[in-house]
């Protein structure tokens, strides 16, 4: 169950921070775009726990990306066994993937907004903006 759970949880939350980027990008207020998703049909609690922070910037450091990228793949080594395929669950492999390639190896699943493209032990990319083509926040991270 808990691999299920992640599942829904981590494209839920791709999903709003997606869905925040594309209203700020088209001109609409994240925090309005916020209040009209939580009244609709689109309404998660993932809105809840992580929108006030997508839009406020704030970038706590809550837990690993590969720790949820740990979980993806194996959601997909179960899927691909029983001969089912999850598109939307390779999407966020491969996007997670990215995010974990060499350079950014410990970023992590904090809501993010500032560029710190010369520094490569910071967080994970949230939320992306037609003037900041990737944010990202800064957060030191232990070594392994």
């Amino acid at each position: 169950m808990k691999l299920i759970t992640n599942l829904v949880l981590g494209l839920k939350r791709a999903a709003l921070a997606e869905g925040l980027a594309f209203a700020e990008a088209v001109g609409v207020a994240p925090a309005a775009a916020l209040e009209v998703m939580a009244g609709s049909m689109a309404y998660s609690r993932a809105m809840d726990a992580k929108g006030r922070n997508m839009i406020e910037h704030d970038f706590t450091v809550q837990a690993r990306l590969s720790q949820h990228l740990k979980d993806v793949r194996m959601m997909l080594q179960a899927v691909g066994e029983a001969g089912l395929l999850l598109p939307l669950a390779d999407t966020h492999r491969r996007l997670m993937e990215q995010a974990e390639a060499p350079v950014w190896a410990a970023w992590t699943t904090a809501p993010s907004s500032k560029s710190c493209a010369e520094q490569p032990k910071h967080s994970m990319v949230q939320v992306k903006t037609p003037h900041d083509r990737v944010r990202l926040a800064p957060q030191e991270y232990d070594e392994q």
